[in-house]
């Protein structure tokens, strides 16, 4: 036999052996199993073994503050969360996780709750320095005085969570879930719901990491306090999220970014993400403060509600954000900008996206001061004040149509715009806008074919021969560029 044969040979006979050797552990809290406390079970796993716990409710020492140390097995319940709950008693948190388990550390199907972390976060979980596997668990009703009522990640953490939510819980930063500075979580498939922080971040709080998200939704989180940001979601010190197909609605803040708050040096990058009803003061999806670029392709924005400024966005010192084929739909602000309010030396891109029934006392599209490029897109149909304002220096527009403003269109700083650069002031021939469908019709000025110049104009493509076809959200989605 040839040595690498030999080699294989040992291979394949070590991981039958290991397969093999695997053990199904039984905790029942009731008897009959092998223990009755889920933190036995795992003290008497081996690695790759399966600790499986049947239905109940299981709480007091043993049960609680359950550590793998540095043993990589299984533990799941025998009918998912709803059939088995750990219960803190709001004394201590259900997990830790130190630093040597890895993604082989699995923990599948529980309700964790009533966790309580006094002195120092992670009311639910503590993560830190390691990477274990989280799924189908429910984190709700967990509390801590400090960062991440549900979960909190740090020191080069590296978990997955799929399928899990994260509902109810309360911190001052991050009370769905807080990740520290280098790590690097990721959520597929994951939801936080009516969570609460004081300060910031009510369905998360990102501080100096990079997590991904993967169709997760963010839905009716707040924070509460007087000058807190960030209802779903609050970045700060160079936080670099990605985030593809998710969805925040009905966020709020007292404050700025209701959905999402911005800040030092984050560079978050957001598609086909849909930003509705959240509600603030400042940016009732979106606020990006400092010289910050970050990136919406193919995103939606629509009935958000800001008190005073940026109905859909709002930007300020210097930041440079891009919109690539989004839309912003029935978005309003009590003063300036209602899909988008720019100032403070903000220099935004916004190319191929569409505005549709927007308003605001001043600038019912966007309200800007220090300039904005605005490319083959489309603002229409504001409902109150003109499509465009500027306190300041005007917008460089191309291949652009804007039409049908109750402000009025190429007025103001926009006045002598319509005649340069391929812009122009016709009906779109939207499918169905009032229905959401913002596809347009096959004799829209704007499609390609009858644009030539400029190529299609605004955010979707062709989608009817008349203006009546309805779309729903979902296959819409697929009809972004």
């Amino acid at each position: 036999m040839s040595a690498k044969l030999l080699i294989l040979v040992l291979v394949v006979a070590v991981a039958l052996t290991t397969a093999a050797s695997a053990d199904t552990i039984i905790v029942n809290g009731s008897g009959g199993g092998d223990y009755t406390l889920i933190q036995d079970g795992i003290d008497a796993a081996s690695e790759g073994d399966t600790v499986l716990v049947m239905p109940g409710t299981y709480s007091g020492a043993g049960n609680r503050n359950l550590d793998f140390f540095a043993t990589d097995c299984v533990l799941a319940s025998s009918g998912g969360a709803r059939s088995v709950t750990i219960d803190c008693g709001g004394e201590t948190r259900g997990f830790y996780f130190g630093g040597i388990v890895t993604a082989a550390c699995v923990v599948d199907g529980f309700t964790i709750t009533n966790g309580y972390a006094q002195f120092g976060p992670g009311g639910g979980m503590y993560i830190y320095n390691c990477s274990p596997t989280i799924r189908n668990c429910v984190i709700t009703a967990n509390v801590t005085a400090d960062w991440g009522g549900g979960v909190y990640c740090t020191g080069n953490a590296g978990p997955s969570f799929t399928g899990c939510t994260f509902s109810n819980n309360q911190a001052q930063f991050g009370a769905g879930a807080s990740c520290a500075a280098n790590t690097t979580p990721s959520f597929d498939g994951c939801t936080f719901s009516d969570n609460t922080a004081a300060w910031g971040g009510g369905g998360i709080y990102l501080n100096g990491c990079s997590p991904s998200f993967y169709l997760c939704d963010f839905d009716g989180n707040s924070v509460t306090d007087a000058y807190s940001h960030g209802g779903g979601m609050l970045l700060v010190e160079g936080a670099s999220p990605t985030l593809f197909e998710c969805d925040f609605y009905g966020n709020t803040t007292t404050s700025y970014g209701g959905a999402v708050m911005v800040s030092t040096n984050s560079e978050p990058s957001f598609t086909s993400v849909g930003f509705g009803n959240n509600t603030a003061e400042y940016g009732a999806a979106v606020a990006i403060n400092n010289p910050l670029s970050p990136s919406f392709d193919a995103c939606r924005f629509y009935d958000n509600a800001a008190v005073h400024a940026g109905g859909a966005v709002q930007t300020d010192s210097g930041a440079a954000p891009t919109f690539e084929d989004c839309v912003f739909d029935g978005n309003t602000a009590g003063a300036t900008g209602g899909a988008a309010q720019f100032e403070f030396l903000s220099i935004p891109i916004m190319n191929h996206c569409t505005l549709y029934a927007n308003s605001a006392p001043e600038g019912s599209g966007v309200w800007c001061d220090s300039g904005l490029t605005l490319t083959n897109s489309i603002i229409a149909f504001g409902l109150v004040g003109e499509a465009v304002y500027c306190d300041g220096a005007p917008p460089f527009s191309s291949c652009s149509d804007i039409y049908g403003n109750a402000g009025g269109d190429w007025v103001g700083c926009l006045d002598e715009l319509i005649h340069i650069e391929n812009n122009f002031s016709e009906d779109p021939l939207f499918c169905d806008a009032p229905g959401g469908d913002f596809t347009i019709d096959v004799a829209s000025p704007c499609t390609a074919a009858n644009a030539p110049a400029c190529g299609l104009v605004g955010a979707w493509d062709i989608g009817c021969d008349t203006p009546v076809q309805a779309e729903s959200w979902g296959a819409i989605k697929a009809m972004y560029r």
